[in-house]
């Protein structure tokens, strides 16, 4: 790789810091970890990308980033330069985001939607199974295929009941079926084990390098749970599969909020919905 690095600092109303690199061929600029980032802008164009300030970011924290950034990066072997550059940019985003706890529930649902496309990894190939995972697109269902979608819920084995949480997400989206997947999982908090980042990086290994990064820009992208992989972000829950529930929502008798039942004036909508009531739903054949 013959990319270079080089800091420009702007002067005027506002002084402002870019970092600049330049001569990147256009098979490396697709192995970059850059992630569409509310704080962080990132300009893209062929040969160059340019990384600055946004709103609501210390500029003592990404100073520091810069200094340590191009301190090092030449000290790296080129192979090596693009990792170097992905894990400092990880650290950064981190350091950048707000004080806050990657809760248990989070960390259920995203180790449940990666369980399910680890699954379709291994059925449709690693493209397919990529571009069907909605994340981070503002979709109603988390999978889209040519003739169905896929809702993933995750439940704790002690729990009987989901969350839907929009009018929409229990609705048939251009006329295809649609299955709810509940992955039902024994639940282990404070544990040595971090199932969910063993998960992410079983996924990464499996995929080419360039689809490897965009699954890690969809996880780090992600409305839901933004999450930046166990070497950036460890955790001490353990999941560990019970078993997969598979249900046909049929949009006549399936139990559920929609918008043809509730006053036109309600735009929010959330709920919960017990399993048990669903049980004539359920479906042996794999979806």
């Amino acid at each position: 790789m013959k990319a270079q690095l080089e800091r420009i600092t702007s002067s005027g109303y506002t002084e402002k810091t870019v970092l600049i690199i330049s001569n990147v061929e256009n098979d490396d600029q697709k192995l970059f970890f850059l992630p569409k980032l509310i704080h962080i802008n990132i300009i893209q164009s062929p040969g160059i990308i340019s990384i600055s300030l946004g709103d609501n970011f210390s500029a003592d924290i990404f100073n520091t980033w810069l200094d340590n950034l191009c301190s090092n990066f030449n000290c790296w072997l080129e192979s090596q330069k693009i990792e170097f550059f992905n894990t400092e940019f990880k650290k950064l985003i981190a350091l950048g985001k707000k004080r806050r706890t990657f809760t248990i529930s989070k960390a259920m649902g995203l180790y449940a939607e990666l369980l399910h496309l680890s699954a379709l990894i291994e059925e449709i190939g690693p493209q397919s199974a990529l571009s069907a995972w909605n994340n981070p697109s503002p979709a109603i269902h988390d999978y889209d295929f040519l003739t169905c979608s896929h809702e993933i819920k995750a439940v704790a084995r002690s729990k009987n009941e989901i969350k839907i949480s929009s009018i929409d997400q229990l609705s048939l989206l251009d006329g295809k079926e649609l299955y709810l997947i509940v992955y039902v999982l024994n639940v282990t908090q404070r544990s040595e084990k971090d199932s969910l980042g063993d998960l992410y990086n079983n996924i990464s290994s499996k995929l080419p390098s360039i689809l490897e990064n965009i699954f890690q820009q969809k996880c780090a992208e992600s409305k839901f749970a933004e999450y930046l992989g166990p070497e950036i972000e460890p955790m001490n829950y353990k999941f560990s599969l019970i078993k997969i529930d598979r249900y046909m929502v049929d949009q006549i008798s399936f139990p559920r909020l929609h918008r043809d039942n509730i006053h036109r004036s309600i735009s929010s909508v959330n709920y919960t919905l017990n399993l048990g009531s669903i049980s004539n739903f359920l479906i042996v054949a794999d979806v």
